[in-house]
């Protein structure tokens, strides 16, 4: 029964929807009445265990419509009440590129949980999306492949430095901040990386760049101020990290 409501809700969501479309006029039903009852049949399959393929297909369904999300929203949550079988997580995927930011977090969630193997393959495919990046990669798990690979992306940068210095990887560090085909703000991250992880050898590769005639001035200035704040900090402890 609560499959054969999900359907016609669905079919009479639909239908309205498009024929907003055809007529360029609103309907106030739609999303005050029509949606959340489709939320609540959504959360009720997930709990009761039914209705998968409904719950897929809901997942699934009008990717690029700003007023069918929060459904899908609901679908993808539901989903994460069953096992996910191979199928399920294909949907769940599609959803790590949504235009709805809470989607993707919500979808980034489910991965990690399910395998974090699999969300560590997903997260190098997230590197321009910091918010899915990070939960991609919640516990640890990333490698420091990856992590060095997402500190040489902008938007994914504030992400991985972190976790970099936590690992103390100062050859990551290094690779970066004298790699001169990189923007001068990511070269700058890195040389700050290697700043708050204070080692002994962090702080010879950041003298050894202030000293470099053919870097830029404000990096070698960078790497002076650094290398200042660097005998100033305590040695960061290396966490554990994978190959």
């Amino acid at each position: 029964a609560l499959a054969a409501a999900l359907e016609k809700w669905r079919t009479t969501w639909d239908e309205s929807r498009d024929r907003m479309a055809r007529t360029n006029q609103g309907d106030g039903s739609l999303t005050a009445s029509v949606t959340p009852l489709l939320e609540t049949l959504l959360w009720s399959a997930g709990r009761l265990g039914v209705a998968r393929e409904g719950l897929m297909a809901a997942a699934a369904a009008r990717a690029d419509d700003p007023l069918y999300r929060p459904i899908r929203r609901a679908a993808v949550a539901a989903l994460a009440s069953a096992k996910l079988t191979d199928d399920i997580v294909s949907v769940i995927e599609t959803a790590l590129s949504a235009d709805d930011p809470e989607l993707r977090s919500l979808a980034a969630d489910l991965l990690r949980r399910h395998s974090a193997k699999k969300a560590e393959q997903l997260a190098e495919r997230s590197l321009s999306d910091p918010a899915s990046f990070r939960r991609l990669t919640a516990g640890g798990g990333a490698s420091v492949k990856l992590l060095r690979a997402a500190a040489e992306q902008g938007p994914a940068q504030g992400v991985a430095l972190p976790l970099l210095i936590g690992h103390a990887d100062v050859e990551g560090l290094k690779s970066i901040a004298e790699n001169r085909k990189l923007p001068e703000a990511t070269r700058l991250g890195a040389i700050e990386g290697l700043a708050r992880v204070a080692s002994q050898p962090a702080r010879d590769i950041l003298a050894a760049m202030g000293k470099a005639d053919k870097e830029d001035e404000e990096i070698r200035k960078s790497a002076w101020r650094a290398l200042r704040r660097s005998k100033r900090t305590r040695p960061a402890k290396p966490a554990e990290v994978t190959a």
